[in-house]
């Protein structure tokens, strides 16, 4: 990282930017071509992991492309804030952002994918919500687990 000035190291600090951001941004590979879209997460750290669930549609440009290869990158941020400044140049921007890769996979276990279903309830609403086995038929769920990943934040100055 360039500006270790701005690296955020601890991981409950890098947890603490993952639990305010709402949206991940994905990043698959289209042939030759990056294909990046946001999503809604839920996440959990366990066992010295980060796993990061989303669900979507069964069937759609992103499914196509995990089936054919499983690296991900990804990135999420919050806290946004212009810095003014004096002079054009001198402005800036304020931000926490959490970044990443690692292999994407498919949820299959039914147990699973009530549980992602869930924690990306959770992280979304706030909410506990119950799911049942009948809610994961319409969804495909995914989860990405990080091989990597850095936090970065601007304060405002």
């Amino acid at each position: 990282m360039r500006r270790k000035d701005r690296e955020v190291t601890e991981l409950s600090a890098i947890l603490d930017i993952v639990d305010h951001c709402k949206v991940c941004h994905i990043a698959m590979m289209d042939g030759e071509w990056p294909y990046v879209l946001g999503m809604n997460f839920g996440y959990v750290y366990e066992d010295g992991k980060l796993v990061i669930y989303l669900h979507s549609a069964k069937d759609g440009k992103k499914l196509e492309l995990l089936k054919k290869n499983d690296r991900v990158g990804f990135e999420m941020d919050y806290d946004h804030e212009i810095v003014p400044a004096s002079y054009a140049c001198a402005y800036n921007f304020r931000y926490a952002s959490v970044m990443g890769y690692g292999h994407c996979e498919f949820v299959t276990d039914v147990d699973e994918k009530i549980r992602a279903l869930e924690l990306l309830m959770k992280h979304q609403t706030g909410q506990d919500f119950v799911m049942e086995p009948k809610h994961t038929l319409a969804v495909e769920v995914m989860k990405i687990t990080a091989i990597e990943f850095t936090g970065k934040r601007r304060y405002k100055k």
